[in-house]
């Protein structure tokens, strides 16, 4: 196997890990949406979920009637603890095979067409500003959706 194909493959088996994660979270989620960060060595991984047509974050699952999930500090900390020792995993792949590392990703995953879809940027969101942190950049990405979604 050449190496373009094994760096494409251990990429595409990361992000299927991210999936994985996150469904044994949310079994039932409609949609995923996964966060990933990478900016001067620091991570970061977050989620968000659409259950039924509701866009929620991780903490509020259960306000979504009809659906009880473990939610507790335990799962939600180790839900974003894995996803973060995956970017690692990912860093290393990207140093690995000589390929510069995106700085963020934004995946979504589908659980209806079970397809997964990449925004990837190369390009620094808060490392370089004073007043900017990788959460803002989630916290705007999940407003927007939420916006978005609510008006389909």
């Amino acid at each position: 196997m050449n190496k373009q194909k094994q760096f494409e493959d251990s990429f595409a088996e990361i992000q299927a890990e991210w999936v994985r994660l996150c469904l044994e979270y949310v079994p039932d989620a409609r949609k995923i949406f996964m966060y990933a960060s990478c900016e001067q060595r620091t991570y970061s991984f977050d989620a968000f979920y659409m259950i039924d047509d509701e866009v929620v974050m991780t903490h509020k699952v259960n306000t979504v009637p009809g659906h009880s999930y473990d939610d507790s500090k335990d799962r939600q900390m180790d839900l974003l603890v894995a996803g973060t020792e995956k970017i690692v995993e990912m860093h290393g792949l990207h140093e690995e095979y000589g390929r510069e590392m995106p700085t963020e990703m934004k995946l979504i995953y589908d659980a209806t067409g079970n397809s997964l879809e990449g925004e990837y940027s190369y390009e620094l969101k808060y490392s370089n500003t004073a007043d900017t942190t990788n959460d803002d950049i989630f916290d705007e990405w999940f407003e927007e959706v939420k916006q978005k979604e609510n008006y389909l």
